[in-house]
């Protein structure tokens, strides 16, 4: 037996994936952040990593939430096992839940992030990866990664223009082998990061992520007619 698919040929989320798992207690949802151990056969295996796993008993509905290239997915499930590991036994589809609504560019430029509104105030340096309306993702020097829903500022400047930019932390990953560029230590960790809305500077992001990608248009035509 095999995961059900989305109606649009929606998979489970493949091992590696960092996952929000919604946990159902009582008439709230209470997020945990998890990472996918694997997804064959007829059930999810998920490592908590994230705070309110507490929460969680057997039998008890959850919904996987985790965004992919097409945007925010999600599956519905229930817990038939909690501890170290999470088995949840999906109980319908996955599904494509928002397709992504901003355009992104590839951006390279140093970055500041600033947890704010708790006790973690330190400012972590690192380099964006990719910028645009709606969120950044960077690779910060970190020796630990920030917990997914932690408010922050994002510091960054685009085109002489330095912005402070209001978001919440989406997902953290330590992916192997990355590459440190800009910077000279190796411990980098991957942070994606979701603007509030209304955008702070939404229209000095715009005009910077469709120079991007005009830019990157016209590299692409440079060398397809070499």
């Amino acid at each position: 037996m095999s995961l059900p698919q989305g109606a649009d040929g929606e998979q489970a989320p493949p091992a590696g994936t960092v996952v929000r798992v919604d946990v159902a207690s009582g008439e709230l949802l209470v997020p945990v952040g998890c990472v996918v151990v694997s997804s064959g056969g007829d059930e999810l295996v998920l490592e908590p990593a994230g705070r309110g796993s507490a929460t969680a008993r057997p039998g008890g509905a959850v919904v996987v939430r985790w965004t992919a290239a097409r945007g925010l997915h999600e599956v519905p499930g229930v817990l038939t096992a909690v501890g170290q590991r999470w088995r949840v036994r999906p109980t319908g589809p996955a599904g494509l839940v928002q397709r992504r609504r901003y355009a992104r560019a590839a951006v390279q430029a140093p970055v500041a992030v600033v947890p704010v509104g708790g006790e973690d105030r330190r400012v972590v340096g690192g380099w964006l990866v990719d910028l645009g309306e709606g969120g950044v993702r960077a690779h910060l020097e970190l020796d630990e990664g920030l917990d997914a829903g932690t408010p922050v500022q994002v510091h960054v400047t685009l085109e002489d223009e330095p912005l402070a930019l209001t978001g919440r932390v989406l997902r953290t990953t330590d992916p192997r082998g990355l590459r440190a560029i800009g910077t000279a230590t190796a411990r980098l960790v991957e942070v994606v990061v979701a603007f509030e809305e209304p955008v702070d500077h939404g229209a000095s992001i715009r005009r910077s992520v469709l120079r991007e990608q005009a830019r990157a248009r016209r590299s692409a035509r440079a060398g397809g007619a070499r």
